[in-house]
């Protein structure tokens, strides 16, 4: 019984120490990640096209743009900054 109660002690404290070296590199890793290089994306615009408002919801960039051919949403991942969705509308008619 006394082989049984060390046994368990040592696996605890060897479970506990392995927990507090995952929680220690997960609080490095988040240090290294915000101190990363800035990755730059390029989004061109049609020719007269301007940006009327931008929103940010969790990690998607909403613009709303205005261009000759009528209005459109560009959604854009953050992290990528890639487009993820578009809606477009026609031009008002005259």
């Amino acid at each position: 019984m006394r082989t049984v109660v060390i046994g368990l002690g040592l696996l605890m404290v060897v479970m506990f120490a392995l927990v507090l070296a995952k929680l220690f590199s997960a609080m490095q890793g988040h240090e290294t990640s915000e101190a990363a290089p800035d990755k730059t994306t390029v989004f061109t615009l049609a020719p007269g096209a301007k940006i009327v408002s931008t929103e940010v919801q969790n990690d998607r960039l909403v613009l709303h743009i205005r261009n000759i051919s009528g209005d459109e949403i560009d959604i854009i991942d953050t992290e990528s900054g890639r487009l993820v969705g578009q809606v477009k509308s026609a031009a008002p008619s005259k």
